[in-house]
């Protein structure tokens, strides 16, 4: 099952997802394209905006640990959970 934080990236991608298609008027690529690289969409992680090469330009990125059994979000610092284990602690053989 997947849990948060991840099941809210995918709510955050399908309003992205969405709001593309509805401002193409359909699911056609290269139209999909255009409209994501021509605009900024607000997603639950924050301000989103495509470069010319898809990347986004304005994203804060996420770093997520294992710890305790737990995947959890270490950073940036607003939304860690923890701090980051570094280094790693050794895996049980």
């Amino acid at each position: 099952m997947i849990k948060p934080p991840f099941s809210n990236v995918c709510k955050g991608l399908r309003a992205v997802k969405s709001r593309s298609v509805s401002a193409s008027r359909g699911i056609d690529n290269a139209k999909l394209i255009q409209e994501l690289h021509s605009d900024s969409f607000r997603s639950l992680q924050g301000l989103v905006k495509f470069g010319p090469d898809g990347e986004n330009t304005v994203g804060v990125p996420f770093l997520f640990q294992w710890q305790n059994a737990r995947l959890i979000p270490v950073y940036p610092l607003f939304n860690a959970q923890a701090n980051p284990e570094f280094p790693k602690k050794q895996w049980p053989a």
